[in-house]
């Protein structure tokens, strides 16, 4: 059997796993894996306090997922795997959609906080996905500063996007489904789990 030569492991890299397991003539063979690196970027988004939102307005405006993959040896891909976002003010039982994009907008696109989104046709090939977030607490995690959180998720994700090259991060956007009312500014907090390649 050859030599087999592992990369070298460090800070961010992935770590590489060898088990070695036996063939049915009883000879050995080993199985090497490497094990990607899970980023989980939070990030804390701007939303209107002066009045309710209502169904189809963009809550928040266009906002940026930095540092989403690691841009090693020239890869940009991942997946994305899990959403969860934290409304630090109680909200009525509604869903949220998360539109990402594989890099910023033209300016033909509008995705404005409190309007509706609309998505220019040189633009469509930047839509990595539409995501529901399913509402899964609104009265049980209690505020220090008085009503409970919400939270949303979606969960056990398994979507691959590439980046193009010298690209790091997403884009996106929430749309709302019901008639969130925010009471300060960075009610919202998003987190985006992303296993790189």
């Amino acid at each position: 059997m050859s030599n087999v030569t592992l990369p070298a492991t460090g800070s961010g890299s992935a770590t590489p796993v060898v088990e070695t397991s036996t063939n049915i003539d009883g000879s050995n063979r080993q199985v090497i894996s490497v094990a990607g690196l899970t980023t989980v970027v939070v990030s804390t988004l701007t939303v209107s306090t002066a009045s309710a939102y209502t169904a189809g307005q963009v809550v928040g405006g266009l906002f940026q997922v930095p540092n989403a993959v690691r841009n090693q040896n020239a890869i940009n891909s991942g997946v994305l795997q899990n959403v969860v976002l934290v409304s630090r003010s109680s909200q009525a039982q509604i869903e949220m959609d998360l539109f990402l994009f594989a890099s910023t907008l033209s300016a033909q696109s509008t995705f404005s906080d409190t309007k509706a989104p609309c998505l220019a046709s040189g633009d469509v090939g930047k839509l990595l996905g539409r995501f529901p977030l399913v509402e899964v607490d609104a009265a049980t995690i209690g505020s220090t500063t008085g009503g409970f959180y919400t939270t949303w998720q979606a969960n056990s994700l398994t979507h691959a996007f590439n980046l193009s090259s010298g690209i790091t991060s997403l884009y996106g956007s929430l749309v709302t489904k019901g008639t969130p009312s925010f009471l300060t500014a960075s009610d919202l907090v998003l987190s985006v789990g992303i296993k790189n390649d």
